[in-house]
This record gives structure tokens, C-alpha cells and sequence, in this order.
């Protein structure tokens, strides 16, 4: 039962670190879930985007912005004082250009799947998940060793 524990308190470590870094992103490097299929084959819904910050963008780069609330990832069609960029799957150029200043990052990683994932244990349900079933289950963990300890005196 220890080795159960043990683990168990290792593992929840470990989530709980992965967390933070995906929540926040870790240095020049930022965790995003692509919600549409605007960049799809590239990017599939529900992919972890990872972006990193970066002095200047080229054509075809593929890039993650913030247009208003919206966080966008698109790739770069042509590159300029301002930038225009389309999203894989749609037909025409995206209509307002992106400045500088509303760029987050570009795209250098993707993890398939992995987006959803986030997206609930950033949720207010998930972040309730995330605290009270580790803690739930190491009060059973606890009553369970003190019943057994009963049990043997």
C-alpha cells in the first residue's frame, strides 16, 4: 500500500507541474488549444499548439495572435509592415491584417489531441477535478491506513 501511495503522490506531482507549465507557458515558450479547423491537415482541432516568441515572422511561418478575445492560429501569406495571414482550410486571406505587437508566438510544436485535455483542466470543472480527486483520494489512502492500523492493534 506505501509503494500505491508513493506513486500515486508522485504521479499528482508530476500532473500538477505539467499543469502549471501549460497553463502558463515556461519562459518565451506559450501552450494554446487550436478550437477550429481553419488549420487543418497542419493543425487538427484539438491540438496543443506550442509558440515561441521570436524577433520577426516570414511568409509560411504559422503563427498564433490575439485579435480582440480571440486567440488565432494562421500562417503568414505575406509578410510586411503588417502581416496577412489565412487560415489552411479557408478559401480567401483573413480580412484584417496582423501588426507586430499582436503576435504571441510562432507554431514549433503540435501535440494532437493533447489541446482538449488542457482546455478541462484549465476549465473552472476541471481545476475542481484537478484539486479535489488527488485530495479525496488521500484522505481514503489515510483512512484506510489508519483503519488497518486499528485492525492490527
Amino acid at each position: 500500500m506505501k509503494i500505491a501511495y508513493s506513486i500515486f503522490v508522485s504521479a499528482y506531482l508530476l500532473l500538477t507541474i505539467l499543469v502549471i507549465i501549460f497553463s502558463s507557458g515556461m519562459g518565451r515558450y506559450r501552450f494554446f488549444t487550436n478550437i477550429s479547423g481553419s488549420m487543418e491537415p497542419a493543425i487538427d482541432t484539438s491540438s496543443l499548439c506550442i509558440a515561441k516568441e521570436k524577433s520577426s515572422y516570414q511568409a509560411g511561418e504559422i503563427i498564433v495572435f490575439q485579435s480582440g478575445e480571440d486567440i488565432i492560429t494562421h500562417r503568414i501569406v505575406l509578410a510586411g509592415d503588417a502581416y496577412r495571414t489565412k487560415g489552411d482550410a479557408n478559401l480567401a486571406v483573413d480580412g484584417e491584417p496582423v501588426y507586430e505587437e499582436m503576435i504571441i508566438g510562432k507554431v514549433v510544436g503540435i501535440i494532437p489531441g493533447l489541446g482538449t485535455i488542457l482546455a478541462y483542466i484549465k476549465s473552472p470543472l476541471g481545476t475542481k477535478y484537478i484539486i479535489l480527486l488527488p485530495a479525496g483520494l488521500i484522505v481514503l489512502f489515510e483512512l484506510y491506513r489508519i483503519y488497518k492500523s486499528i485492525v492490527r492493534s
